[in-house]
């Protein structure tokens, strides 16, 4: 694999978490890095401000993390969540859209 690729890192000013179509979370500012692990799958690390939160919600599944981009929208399964004084911090299973 390229080394250009090896390690990314996707900014965005909005987004959220999905519950079976409902809203579980507004995101603000958030940023997704991905990590590589030898001889398995890389890991996609969320982490975003929260302005508003279901903790209801957010303990549920299946989950998903959605923003728009300047071509549609992107989308990722969460595997698994945490609320932490009003950041989410969320490892996403691999990029859907």
């Amino acid at each position: 694999m390229p080394a250009l690729f090896r390690r990314l890192t996707i900014r965005g000013d909005a987004g959220a978490v999905l519950w079976h179509g409902r809203t579980a979370a507004v995101l603000g500012a958030w940023s997704i890095a991905k990590q590589e692990r030898p001889r398995q799958r890389p890991v996609w690390m969320l982490a975003a401000r929260v302005q508003r939160a279901d903790a209801f919600q957010c303990r549920q599944s299946p989950l998903l993390f959605t923003a728009t981009r300047h071509q549609g929208f992107w989308c990722w399964a969460i595997e698994s969540l945490d609320l932490v004084e009003g950041t989410v911090y969320a490892i996403l299973g691999q990029p859907e859209q």
